[in-house]
């Protein structure tokens, strides 16, 4: 390439550069840069101030090497936190290789190529192998060296000097940068042994803390289970007491049932044929129509203690036969007819199903759960109140529901409302013994249906 500062010999592969000047047989400095020819037979002319510069392209060895000693100059490192640099040439002229400790900051070295006739234009290149294995070119003859990879390595210097001719004079400097500590072999596997050591301490404690631990939790698991099975005999003891007490109260109950509902019985029988009779007067037939109705609620309780007794016994079993449902709840219902007109209730009935229907079904056990709710329904409604029963089928069932426009439950009597002898809370007085209701959920259960719900109005 012709400037005006000489010929450039440039090679695209290194980038490397090298002027020729007049004192390298150049007719002239400057040239013209538009004129330039190449001969067929591979020469290059370049027109100057002064004449014409030929060349072959082929006389130019760029490797060709020439005798020039290459010297280190100095070399020196610095190290972090410190202002002076230590000198290491020694070291280097030696041969001995030269150690970078993690707290050198960086290495400085400077070269000469022992070249006096062209010293201004001699070049110096460096490579290190493993690091960088391509030539690079330095823009001075000072080398500065920092952040190398950890490990040996060869760093080698070349010259360029005369006519651009490498020197045949190569340096080779070995360079082993060291590990901090904390990267030492040595370092790691005390660590890793010091780390393991501290685990096996760790668990060892852990596992004795743990033992301990256990021992003391079976001995407390053992005094509590002798005490459990202290306490489970004690426990089966008052159990079977307690079943002896519940099958001597059963029978009681039935025996005291049955002596009681013989004689209620044989009252009864002789009330019905004075009442049939013509000649009572109208305060006698009232004072009999009373006996005999209290003669009747009466047997009815002694029925119903009858039929605890028989499912706590489970004696009870059910009954099932085909049944035209409509007209059975038209009966049951009308039963409750006249006591509904003397309360001045209105008694309504609702049947979602078809009227001809006949189901499977205890009919004695239903009437009586009807005939609770119901008598329930008509006793805690007000005049001029309402009294529905509603039957219908859901999810393949059947569900009777009772309501009405009476007082209602409290929300505190709603969980133990089914439960055995537990009266509501009212401000008015109203008879009853609180066993309807469980026995209606009894009942219901023993028959394989949902117990009933009861909620406030």
């Amino acid at each position: 390439i012709s400037t005006a500062k000489g010929l450039v010999q440039f090679n695209p592969e290194t980038e490397d550069v090298f002027v020729y000047q007049e004192d390298q047989g150049i007719a002239h400095n400057e040239f013209n840069r538009l004129s330039y020819y190449q001969h067929s037979d591979g020469r290059i002319f370049f027109g100057g101030l002064n004449g014409i510069t030929a060349f072959d392209p082929a006389d130019f060895y760029e490797n060709e090497e020439y005798e020039a000693p290459l010297k280190v100059a100095a070399a020196s490192l610095r190290t972090l936190g410190r202002d002076s640099l230590r000198n290491v040439r020694a070291e280097i002229l030696e041969g001995k290789a030269l150690a970078l400790r993690p707290q050198d900051d960086f290495l400085n070295m400077e070269f000469t190529l022992q070249d006096y006739f062209y010293s201004d234009r001699i070049r110096y290149s460096y490579r290190i192998a493993g690091v960088r294995e391509e030539w690079s070119s330095m823009a001075d003859n000072t080398l500065l060296l920092a952040g190398l990879p950890y490990g040996t390595h060869t760093l080698e210097l070349r010259a360029r000097g005369r006519n651009n001719k490498v020197s045949s004079s190569h340096l080779q400097i070995e360079l082993i940068v060291l590990r901090p500590f904390y990267l030492r072999w040595w370092f790691i596997v005390s660590l890793l042994l010091t780390a393991g050591l501290s685990v096996w301490q760790y668990t060892h404690r852990r596992h004795r803390s743990l033992v301990r631990r256990q021992q003391a939790l079976e001995r407390i698991v053992a005094q509590r289970t002798k005490k459990i099975q202290e306490d489970k005999q004690v426990i089966e003891e008052q159990a079977a007491q307690l079943r002896e007490l519940d099958v001597l109260k059963s029978r009681f109950f039935e025996n005291i049932s049955h002596e009681l509902r013989t004689p209620l019985t044989l009252i009864l029988g002789p009330l019905e044929k004075v009442l049939k009779r013509n000649k009572l007067e109208n305060h006698d037939f009232t004072l009999l129509s009373l006996m005999k109705a209290n003669v009747r609620s009466l047997h009815k309780r002694i029925n119903e203690l009858l039929d605890f007794s028989r499912i706590d016994a489970l004696r009870m079993t059910l009954h099932p036969e085909a049944v035209e449902l409509y007209p059975f709840l038209k009966r049951t219902l009308a039963q409750f007819e006249s006591n509904a007109k003397l309360e001045s209730v209105s008694l309504l009935f609702e049947f979602k199903l078809d009227q001809e229907l006949r189901v499977m079904l205890d009919p004695d056990k239903v009437e009586k759960v009807l005939y609770n709710l119901l008598s329930n329904a008509i006793k805690f409604s007000k005049a001029g109140g309402e009294v529905k029963l509603v039957c219908e089928s859901k999810n393949g069932g059947l569900i009777f529901q009772v309501s009405d426009t009476g007082i209602g439950i409290s929300e505190a009597d709603l969980p133990q409302i089914f439960e055995r002898f537990h009266r509501a809370q009212s401000d008015t007085y109203y008879e009853g013994t609180g066993i309807g209701l469980s026995l209606c959920k009894e009942l219901v259960e023993l028959m394989g249906g949902r117990k009933p719900d009861a909620g406030p109005l």
